[in-house]
């Protein structure tokens, strides 16, 4: 009791501090906004704080795993950083910027739902119906916060128009190769933002399914583990 006691209190301050470090880094992004007059960027900031600080509200009843918390705080926090180099046109990683911000966070997603669900999972037989069923279930559900990620975009940047910041058409909207009809001309000229919200679509969808794979997997491996060492302190 004591040992769980413990876990629970750090558990609970990890995630606290790292709530902290993530509100001050999107504060230390909101006066960088400012100083080189991005203004709209500070939409973002805001949005990402009050999700992190949701997250946190919800995070037992959501049966959410310190790790799940890190990653999704860790993609949020690769989504708003934009703005320091304009990461979007010149990635500083091999990986394209906006593949990046898709893939962290989608990670994240797949193991929230899965651990507030996988109870539910068939332990003695990994490929039964239950367990393909919670399976296309979770990856239908990561793939279908992805669809609604993008139809706020699309809303977002059709009734706002084209520059960089939350909810407009800018950096990340369009894969450098983009609705008053002037939106849709420069839209258009840009290369087209159906083109970048089909492959941010199949990038979600790519990461939940090998996330969940992975999870699926380790998981049930886990179980039976635990379930043989337990047979074995038995006898």
């Amino acid at each position: 009791m004591i040992a769980a006691k413990i876990k629970k209190k750090v558990y609970h301050h990890f995630m606290v501090s790292a709530l902290i470090v993530f509100i001050l880094f999107n504060l230390f992004l909101a006066v960088y906004a400012i100083q080189i007059n991005n203004p709209y960027a500070i939409k973002g900031q805001i949005s990402f704080i009050i999700y992190g600080f949701l997250l946190f509200l919800l995070r037992q009843k959501l049966n959410m795993s310190k790790l799940t918390y890190f990653i999704l705080l860790l993609g949020f926090s690769f989504h708003v950083s934009n703005i320091l180099g304009d990461f979007y046109y010149h990635s500083p990683i091999i990986i394209p910027w906006d593949y990046v911000t898709h893939i962290v966070p989608f990670i994240g997603f797949s193991m929230l739902l899965f651990n507030f669900q996988k109870e539910r999972m068939d332990h003695h037989k990994i490929f039964c119906f239950r367990n393909i069923f919670l399976f296309l279930f979770f990856f239908l559900a990561v793939s279908g916060i992805g669809v609604l990620i993008e139809i706020g975009e699309y809303a977002g940047y059709a009734l706002l128009g084209v520059k960089n910041g939350a909810l407009l058409f800018g950096g990340g909207d369009f894969d450098t190769i983009v609705v008053t009809s002037d939106v849709v001309t420069e839209m258009n000229r840009r290369g087209g933002g159906w083109y970048d919200a089909m492959t941010d679509l199949l990038v979600n969808s790519y990461t939940a399914f090998v996330t969940l794979l992975v999870l699926f997997w380790h998981h049930f491996y886990e179980y039976r583990k635990r379930k043989k060492r337990k047979r074995a302190t038995i006898t």
